[in-house]
């Protein structure tokens, strides 16, 4: 399909990205992104969330991998999460609204994946608002009568956090390069584009 994937622009996104990889890092599974989400905003009582799992190439160039999704209010888990997939209940009974200016805890599930991270690529996980990571998928998201903004923890209080499924020992075999880009189905590629976080007191 024809992506148009565009990085969005600075205050619409909270990006994180690791040091270059020291090794391969092979990757099966599924996995969590663990947010404190602090909604500003008149009457802005709900978030919709979108995690994008990437890896920045050594040749400049950024490999979408796999994404999450999550209305923050369906955050409730079920008993059936584990620490790589947390399953929420998914029940209008448990619908749980947020507190504009208020910190809640959510895990958004990112979907199951296989993928090797080179060595001298670099992890990144970026938090946005649903859309644009999919070629032909359409999200409805929630309005609001005014300007909804969302603040990302980092701090010692509200640390998010990311687990993934590492396959520890797993090599890769000799002479398998990097894959062109593009070339492999439904992961997408794009120039690299850094990105500052807009830093704001709590």
């Amino acid at each position: 399909p024809g992506y148009k994937w565009r990085m969005p622009k600075k205050g619409f996104v909270a990006s994180f990205v690791t040091a270059p990889l020291a090794e391969d890092l092979v990757m099966l599974g599924t996995g969590s992104v663990d947010l404190w989400v602090r909604p500003d905003g008149d009457g802005v009582n709900d978030a919709d969330l979108e995690v994008n799992l990437t890896e920045v190439r050594p040749d400049g160039q950024e490999m979408y991998v796999q994404s999450g999704w999550l209305r923050a209010s369906y955050g409730k888990l079920s008993a059936d999460s584990t620490e790589l997939f947390p399953q929420p209940v998914l029940l209008p009974s448990e619908i749980t609204k947020l507190e504009p200016g208020e910190w809640r805890q959510v895990r958004v599930a990112i979907a199951g994946f296989s993928h090797v991270f080179r060595k001298g690529s670099r992890v990144r996980l970026m938090v946005d608002t649903p859309g644009d990571s999919r070629a032909r998928w359409r999200f409805e998201l929630l309005p609001f009568s005014g300007k909804a903004r969302y603040h990302i923890g980092q701090d010692t209080n509200h640390a998010s956090s990311v687990v993934l499924p590492v396959i520890n020992g797993a090599k890769v075999p000799a002479g398998a390069n990097l894959p062109p880009c593009p070339s492999l189905r439904g992961q997408q590629c794009r120039s690299f584009v850094d990105h500052k976080n807009v830093v704001t007191g709590l």
